[in-house]
């Protein structure tokens, strides 16, 4: 019997360890990827770690190997640490770089000794790469810098238990928080067969996690900031007003400047460096119109204003700052057309917009070195419209898409929101419709101009709904030769009031990066209006969310299972070969009550802030990485609110909290972006909802969902009044409670309140359970809530003294004393004093 058993739980284990997760290969997509290290410039809680050994450390046999890609920068203070290897607890293999001159000096440090010092084969600002190769036989530490190899002896041990630390790190004997200006991607770990057992691309990541692609192996990120996220969440780079409801707007893709004028002032916003600069006009004004009817003009690198109505072009002289023209002409006005300049055919052409009443579908093109405007009427072959995107292809062929407007080219004879592709030949004149995908679900328009890919031989424009004045424009990819529109990326405010508003998006083709800039109508006083300009950056390529975020790997939950089972029938072996060899013993602890507690079936928890942050979707799988760090914190902290008081918070709390140093009408953007994302994203999760009653934001969370903290914090304003809950209460607060504290992860001082308060009472509820006659008999029970206790606080003198009584009268005295000793010890060097409590009067019954 006990044969067959033991035969039954190998073939049990070798299948279950058998068991593989998915390994989905990337979408090849050349994307920026890597970890950005936050360092000095932040404070030391905001600063950069990653942990790739979070759970145990690795074992070699003789050598190991670990290797990466590195981009060092400079700021202030560039002294840090770029990696830490912790050789059983007890040896550091340190690689530091330190900046001067602008030069990096790299180190290596073993055991406090420099044996390597002043490496100056890495550069600034480009990805090079690094190996360090451990030897416990040789003795030695093989390290390449670029290719460079640099070999030296060095006292490397065993490597039983080998951890490894990029940045920062909270390791008991080697913690550090001087971190290197640094980005790193691309980490391998190879064994002393140069196999690759750990491979980290940091192409994708999951919330505080990153999944190598060999193994699924989870390695530990805290503060970090991802590369790839670049390409999916905007940044807002600058926002100001413009006294004029109709600013003209245009960008100079040669030196990427953003250009925003009015008659007697021309702001500059330079995308290189993030500068926005003011010039006023000494002399000369440029053409007057509704809407803009200015480019620049890369051949002469100049500004141009232009005018149908007239032929001359007008230029400004950056240099004397004054345009070229003094006459305040009548302009013709056609509002919202496209227009772009042929760099190979000289030209600067015009097409479609609106004036009095009509769309108008006509071509206007004209020599840049001067002549007259000539025109053809395209609306035998295209309809109509405004509101139009558009990209000059090279080679005399523009491609139109989308826009507003009718068959006849009345306001007033049925016009439509169009999703049409046209390429326009304008040298001939001739018109190719390429594909059309119908009017849609939503009445979309997009942005001014677009983006062409040449090699993925598609566009990108930014597509919003006309239908609604507070909207949101997101990128909408689409390809030339068969639509596949999908939308990606994240999603920007606009505020679209027809033809008093703006929207454009533009591409620095060097540093590969989008620029969207909105211009909207604003009432700055009851005479006077200006328009609110707001400048974002993407990276380029932009991407799905899908694109950057890691699954939870499926062999994760398999061991888990494997775990479970293994140990369930562990049990059973151990039942059925000690049953009835022990009759007649007496049991300290309570059996039914073990029974109890140990048969509750495990919480299913959705949202679950104990031990650490996560959100199950509604098919179970983790979507927290679908919410931006910023998102995280917004709804943690209605949430929290939520629960503490029923009511929630105020727009006001959000605001001081979030974005105390914005004005307020930037900071009620940010909110307002921020909870439209957050009531995107609840959807996934299933019956919460982000309500705003009255002048309060607060979360409904339906019966479906469950929260840990809620249901602990329920519990525990049921015992407020000192009443013992039952059984099953009590047994699901410890299961709470062993989960974890609250929110370990996060640091914002915000949190600080509520994580007190749930140690505080769940501290306060255990004291006075563990105060009862009946249960301190329970020497089981009693070592559990010991154990939460003690988890929640490691310094808690009555938590040592639980778990020592308990383990003391179950007859594990020598755990008692051993459990005690490294209490006290870890007391005295933290708090620099011994422990009030006793070992010999913990004893005493």
């Amino acid at each position: 019997m006990q044969r067959n058993i033991l035969y039954i739980l190998f073939l049990f284990i070798i299948c279950s360890l058998s068991i593989k997760g998915s390994n989905k290969k990337d979408v090849n997509v050349k994307i920026e990827s890597g970890l950005y290290f936050s360092s000095h410039a932040v404070s030391k809680e905001k600063r950069t770690e990653l942990d790739l050994t979070p759970d145990d450390g690795l074992r070699f046999d003789n050598q190991c190997e670990l290797s990466f890609d590195i981009k060092l920068r400079k700021e202030f203070r560039n002294y840090g640490y770029i990696v830490r290897i912790i050789v059983n607890d007890s040896v550091n293999v340190d690689l530091i770089s330190n900046i001067w001159e602008n030069k990096p000096y790299l180190s290596v440090v073993v055991k406090h000794h420099q044996i390597l010092k002043s490496i100056t084969d890495v550069p600034l600002n480009e990805w090079s790469n690094i190996s360090i190769k451990l030897s416990h036989e040789n003795s030695e530490l093989d390290c390449l810098f670029n290719q460079i190899r640099h070999k030296v002896s060095a006292p490397i041990p065993s490597l039983d238990d080998v951890k490894v630390f990029f940045g920062g790190n909270n390791h008991q004997s080697f913690f550090t928080t001087d971190i290197a200006t640094m980005s790193v991607r691309d980490v391998k770990i190879r064994d002393e067969r140069n196999k690759v057992i750990r491979n980290w691309t940091m192409k994708k990541h999951a919330y505080n996690r990153v999944f190598d692609e060999v193994v699924y192996a989870g390695a530990k990120v805290k503060n970090g900031i991802w590369l790839s996220d670049q390409h999916v969440e905007w940044k807002l780079e600058q926002t100001f007003q413009i006294s004029t409801n109709n600013p003209q707007i245009t960008f100079d893709e040669e030196t990427q400047r953003i250009f925003v004028t009015r008659d007697e002032k021309i702001y500059t916003y330079y995308c290189r460096t993030g500068i926005l600069d003011s010039t006023y006009v000494l002399e000369g004004v440029p053409y007057q119109s509704s809407l803009n009817n200015l480019i620049f003009n890369p051949l002469t690198n100049s500004l141009l204003s232009y005018n149908i109505g007239h032929d001359k072009l007008i230029y400004y002289d950056a240099k004397n700052r004054e345009w070229d023209n003094n006459n305040r002409d009548d302009d013709k006005a056609i509002l919202h057309h496209n227009r772009i300049i042929a760099k190979d055919r000289n030209k600067l052409v015009l097409f479609g917009g609106y004036e009095e009443y009509k769309y108008s579908a006509n071509l206007y093109q004209r020599s840049l070195d001067g002549g007259s405007w000539q025109a053809i009427d395209l609306s035998g072959s295209i309809a109509p419209r405004y509101l139009a995107s558009a990209a000059y292809l090279g080679n005399g062929k523009i491609l139109i898409f989308g826009g507003y407007g009718s068959a006849t080219g009345r306001q007033e004879e049925f016009p439509v929101n169009y999703n049409d592709l046209y390429s326009i030949n304008i040298d001939s004149g001739t018109v190719k419709k390429l594909w059309d995908i119908g009017d849609g679900k939503e009445h979309q328009l997009y942005s001014n101009s677009m983006v062409v890919d040449n090699e993925q031989n598609c566009f990108y424009t930014l597509a919003y709904n006309s239908g609604r004045n507070h909207t949101y424009a997101q990128i909408c990819r689409m390809g030339i030769d068969v639509p596949n529109p999908k939308l990606v990326a994240d999603s920007i405010p606009y505020i679209f009031h027809d033809t008093e508003s703006y929207i454009d998006l533009y591409l620095d083709k060097q540093k590969k990066k989008l620029y969207a800039i909105t211009s909207s109508q604003k009432i700055s006083t009851p005479d006077m209006l200006c328009s609110q300009i707001a400048i974002y950056s993407l990276s380029y390529p932009p991407l799905l969310m899908s694109d950057v975020i890691q699954e939870e790997p499926v062999i994760q939950t398999s061991h888990i299972f494997v775990v479970f089972g293994i140990a369930a029938l562990l049990a059973l072996i151990v039942f059925l070969l000690n049953r009835g060899k022990k009759t007649g013993t007496s049991n300290l602890v309570s059996l039914d009550r073990e029974k109890s507690i140990s048969s509750k079936k495990k919480l299913q928890i959705q949202i679950k802030l104990l031990g650490g942050f996560q959100i199950l979707g509604i098919d179970n799988k983790d979507i927290t990485g679908m919410f931006t760090p910023m998102q995280q914190s917004v709804f943690l902290y209605i949430l929290l609110n939520t629960i503490k008081n029923g009511k929630g918070v105020t727009s006001s709390q959000l605001d001081n909290i979030f974005w105390p140093d914005m004005e307020k009408r930037s900071a009620t953007n940010n909110r307002s972006v921020n909870i439209y994302k957050l009531r995107g994203g609840l959807d996934k999760i299933g019956d919460i909802q982000l309500l705003n009653t009255g002048s309060y934001w607060s979360m409904k969370i339906g019966e479906s969902i469950r929260c840990d903290f809620k249901l602990a914090f329920d519990l525990l304003e049921k015992n407020k009044e000192g009443n013992l809950i039952d059984d099953e209460e009590m047994s699901m607060l410890i299961e709470l409670g062993n989960w974890g504290k609250l929110l370990p992860d996060m640091d914002d001082e915000w949190l600080d309140e509520y994580k007190s308060i749930y140690i505080d009472r769940m501290m306060d509820y255990f004291y006075c359970l563990s105060e009862n006659r009946k249960i301190r008999a329970d020497l089981n029970l009693l070592f559990s809530i010991s154990n939460v206790m003690y988890q929640l606080d490691d310094l808690d003198e009555k938590a040592t003294e639980l778990m020592c009584y308990s383990l003391y009268y179950s007859g594990k005295k020598l755990q008692a004393k051993k459990c005690f000793d490294t209490f006290c010890n870890s007391y005295t060097a933290i708090m620099n004093a011994e422990p009030s409590i006793k070992f010999e009067s913990i004893i005493k019954k």
